[in-house]
């Protein structure tokens, strides 16, 4: 039952991506095995923070992340979403959240991939939120944290399409 709930979802939003532009993004890439579909924009509030826990307390660093744009690539075979968040003029690798779409504005991420060298970690939990839909893209906030012995490490981006 979910498998075919979540291939209607991926019907549904294929459909909107017919043509080569959405309401506020552009469609870059389009194939049977994937569509890729870019947002300009801001990321506001976003950073990546690391504690480690020790015997006096816990060393804490956190590192601003910016981004003036959004890529959102669907693998409808898969049934798989990556949303990548980076500088178009950047040197660094993109911050990457991936995941299984649960409805048609909530990414439920079992992976962030890193953007110091975009190396994919499982994550304990995380979740984007879209607003309004997939199909045509407002806004989006994407929040994962990851526990491994004394060391967490959350990654948190709010990003603001034009």
């Amino acid at each position: 039952m979910v498998g075919i709930r979540r291939s209607a979802l991926f019907a549904a939003i294929a459909s909107v991506f017919s043509t080569d532009a959405t309401a506020r993004g552009s469609i870059i890439s389009k194939s049977t095995d994937q569509t890729i579909v870019l947002y300009n924009g801001q990321c506001i509030k976003s950073q990546i923070a690391k504690g480690v826990r020790s015997t006096p307390g816990v060393q804490t660093s956190e590192t601003a992340f910016n981004c003036d744009s959004m890529l959102l690539t669907f693998f409808p075979q898969k049934g798989r979403v990556l949303v990548q968040f980076l500088r178009k003029n950047g040197s660094r690798s993109p911050l990457g959240f991936s995941g299984e779409l649960e409805n048609r504005t909530t990414l439920i991420i079992d992976r962030v991939y890193l953007p110091q060298d975009g190396s994919a970690i499982l994550i304990d939990e995380g979740v984007c939120q879209f607003g309004e839909s997939l199909a045509s893209v407002s806004s989006a906030i994407c929040g994962a944290r990851i526990q491994r012995g004394n060391v967490r490490q959350a990654f948190f981006v709010e990003f603001r399409a034009r």
